[in-house]
């Protein structure tokens, strides 16, 4: 989204939503990366929201950030075994400050991997 907004490009981010296939082993890598645009040191909290089969399942996990700095968060799941011709399947993670909701991303999971990298 970042490339997108530099260039002047916001009106392509409404064409293709983030998503995804899984690999061959049903596992999926998800990199995040968390900002804080702010003065002071934050404590982020990155609440998953996923459908049922997916492991690790709705972990919230915490991410201390220093002031104008950033985080790569690094997300490692696997889901149960599906048919390829199902629907994707859509997982949520929204990071929250001090409680409140700062920002959220969703990324859309087919089933089928084609063995094109992610």
């Amino acid at each position: 989204m970042v490339f997108y907004v530099a260039h002047g490009l916001t009106n392509a981010l409404s064409f293709v939503k983030p998503q995804t296939a899984l690999s061959s082993e049903h596992s999926l890598w998800v990199p995040l990366l968390l900002h804080n645009d702010t003065s002071k040191s934050r404590e982020l909290v990155l609440h998953a929201s996923l459908p049922d089969g997916w492991t690790p399942a709705g972990k919230d996990i915490t991410y201390h950030l220093e002031p104008h700095s950033s985080y790569p968060a690094q997300l490692f799941l696997t889901a149960s075994v599906r048919k390829a011709d199902e629907p994707p399947q859509e997982l949520r993670w929204t990071v929250l400050d001090g409680g409140k909701s700062v920002g959220e991303v969703t990324v859309a999971v087919y089933a089928e991997y084609n063995g094109v990298p992610q």
